[in-house]
């Protein structure tokens, strides 16, 4: 089956999302009372929308992955590190639609040996967003963590520059290579690009006197 080069549009009751299959199967907008929520253009791919990191999420150090004995050496998408999966840039596959809801997938292959197919399934409803992602083995183990990469608007059309609103128990210190070490500290005032461990709630994005958004 062909990629679909056409952005799929899904609508509920004043909120419109864009999905782009070619684009790493990434929700490309989500419009809110006409107000996109999240970066809808930029040079780097790894830098806009709302893309699905399959079958690994962050940064792998200097691009290895050692598993059952071997160690499988992987592009540096980030140098000295490989991040977020091999998804994010690949063409997904259209396998259903409705009005608000569309579901699709990949083959993962190489720069992995492992094989395994990836579905995506997102839902929009008047109030809310409801997206799975699964990864499906094909015949022999592999190893993998799922995720999502949102990049938000800093600033919308109307409202004050956005606010992140969080509580967490802990966060994973960062060494020089920019990866955990594995000690747990007590976050310190942002900003951030840190993992953070014990959520007390969900977080909320806010752009006040806008709108906010609970992940």
């Amino acid at each position: 089956m062909e990629p679909d080069h056409r952005r799929l549009v899904l609508t509920a009751l004043g909120v419109e999302l864009e999905i782009d299959p070619f684009a790493g199967g990434r929700i490309a907008a989500l419009r809110v009372d006409g107000l996109d929520l999240v970066v809808t253009v930029a040079e780097d791919p790894l830098r806009w929308g709302i893309y699905p990191m399959v079958p690994w999420a962050g940064r792998l150090g200097e691009g290895r992955l050692p598993f059952r004995g071997t160690i499988h050496q992987l592009p540096l998408t980030m140098p000295p590190h490989a991040i977020h999966g091999t998804a994010w840039d690949s063409p997904w596959h259209l396998v259903e639609r409705s009005e608000a809801e569309a579901t699709l997938a990949i083959e993962l292959g190489l720069p992995l040996p492992f094989g395994g197919r990836a579905i995506e399934r997102i839902t929009l409803g008047p109030d809310g967003l409801q997206a799975t992602l699964e990864l499906h083995a094909s015949e022999r183990p592999m190893p993998a963590t799922l995720g999502w990469h949102p990049w938000f608007a800093r600033r919308l059309a109307r409202g004050a520059d956005v606010e992140l609103e969080f509580e967490a128990g802990a966060m994973l210190r960062k060494g020089a290579d920019g990866l955990p070490t594995g000690e747990r500290v007590a976050p310190p005032p942002g900003p951030w690009d840190d993992a953070f461990v014990e959520l007390h709630g969900p977080p909320v994005v806010r752009w006040p006197n806008a709108i906010e958004l609970a992940v």
